[in-house]
């Protein structure tokens, strides 16, 4: 029977919950130990990259500074107050001897010449949108290296895979070619060529696990040490189509660095108004009350005294500085724009070459699942049945059985690298709804 225990409160806890708490825990516990063994599929492999990548980060924290930044510059200076004694008599040091001694306070506003507060809080808000830009553009690049590294850790893992399914077809040979010497029907270079081979292909194995173990390096990079070691999804990842060229030249125009390109255009625009807004003056107003002590000659008191001032800077020599100040402005909002169309034309050059690889590797790979795989495991098939048949050498059916795995190996590759296309393209259109 269960004892009771007793709560520090007084209340009475049953055993059963403590069983119910440890269970609990431990169930808790071989969820996050099961955590680590669960596939890793493409879309989360690039959600893990996407949320976490520090230099999209870093950009858009430049960004919120200089919108902040843009807030702040958008401000008027700070007032200026001045508060003293003037006049004071340094023989008595009273303030109602001299009747021109009094107590100054007076306050100061400057006024920035022309629209510079608008144009430097606009400045600022185009160089915070160039950075949002170039956040976007490092998230997708961040995703289109974690598709083309996961890619490609998946192609060496089946690689391994199709690599050890022949093992074992060579394996099955070196039993076969043992056999038939033993029966006196082949020689024993036969049995001695299918064990070099079987040697072959495991030295391939070793070489392909050592490209596994880089490009799983590589993507522990993007996603983090923990994710990269989970296994891969076993399905090759369902790609949505491409749209026609056409659309996706319309949605190149929305790339994130032709987007920052614009800002940043924006951004020298904003400082060729300032330029522009040296041949307007700066000018400041001061306001001012002096309160005096004492009393006339007639016996009235004497009056305070109040003052305001205008004060400006006046632009009439303009030929060596703000014509030339506002000349190199203009040049660099030129030269902006010159960098924005480069950009766009060297984004269409590579939406063109990528477009046409895309096109062609699903060609090639067509022909390949259709013609060209079917019939190299045909021919391998009716090579070793020939084989064994007496009807054909050993050489042959190695270099049917070798072209059967390199046209399977091909056939895997085209699939990737067609993948690796479409990825190409994603960056460069944006994803797909």
């Amino acid at each position: 029977m269960y004892a009771l225990s007793r709560h520090p409160q007084g209340a009475l806890v049953s055993p059963t919950k403590y069983l119910l708490g440890a269970l609990s825990c431990f169930l808790a516990f071989a969820a996050a130990a099961d955590e680590p063994t669960r596939a890793l599929g493409l879309d989360e492999a690039v959600a893990i990259a996407v949320q976490t990548d520090p230099v999209a980060a870093r950009f858009d924290a430049l960004a919120e500074g200089l919108r902040a930044e843009s807030t702040a510059r958008g401000q008027l200076p700070d007032p200026r107050v001045r508060f003293g004694v003037l006049n004071l008599p340094t023989d008595t040091f009273e303030l109602d001897q001299e009747p021109m001694t009094q107590v100054l306070v007076g306050v100061q506003q400057m006024f920035p010449r022309g629209d510079a507060l608008e144009n430097r809080s606009r400045q600022d808000q185009a160089l915070a949108s160039a950075e949002r830009g170039n956040a976007e553009d490092q998230r997708r690049k961040a995703a289109l290296a974690v598709r083309t590294n996961w890619l490609e850790l998946y192609y060496w893992q089946r690689a391994i895979e199709v690599v050890g399914e022949n093992e074992d077809l060579f394996a099955q040979l070196v039993d076969i070619t043992r056999s038939l010497y033993a029966a006196g029907r082949q020689n024993q270079h036969d049995v001695v060529r299918a064990e070099l081979e079987l040697s072959r292909l495991a030295d391939r194995r070793t070489q392909y696990r050592n490209q596994a173990d880089v490009m799983r390096a590589e993507l522990a990079k993007w996603i983090g040490p923990e994710h990269a070691a989970r296994p891969l999804a076993d399905a090759f990842p369902d790609l949505a189509a491409a749209p026609d060229k056409a659309q996706l030249q319309v949605q190149l125009a929305q790339h994130p660095q032709l987007l920052s390109s614009e800002a940043q255009i924006q951004a020298m625009e904003a400082k060729v108004s300032q330029a522009r807004d040296l041949y307007s003056p700066e000018w400041g107003l001061d306001l001012s009350y002096g309160w005096r002590d004492g009393t006339n000659a007639d016996g009235s008191s004497r009056a305070d005294f109040a003052s305001v001032m205008v004060v400006m800077d006046v632009p009439l020599f303009t030929g060596q500085r703000q014509d030339q100040e506002l000349a190199a402005r203009q040049r660099q909002a030129g030269a902006a724009r010159l960098a924005r169309d480069d950009r766009r034309r060297e984004l269409l050059r590579t939406l063109d070459a990528d477009y046409a690889t895309w096109e062609r590797l699903g060609e090639r790979l067509s022909l390949f699942e259709q013609a060209v795989l079917p019939q190299a495991r045909q021919y391998a098939l009716a090579t070793q049945q020939a084989y064994q048949n007496d009807r054909a050498d050993f050489p042959t059916l190695v270099r049917a059985r070798i072209d059967e795995l390199d046209t399977r190996l091909q056939t895997l590759r085209l699939r990737v690298e067609r993948a690796k296309a479409q990825a190409q393209l994603t960056y460069l259109a944006g994803e797909q709804p």
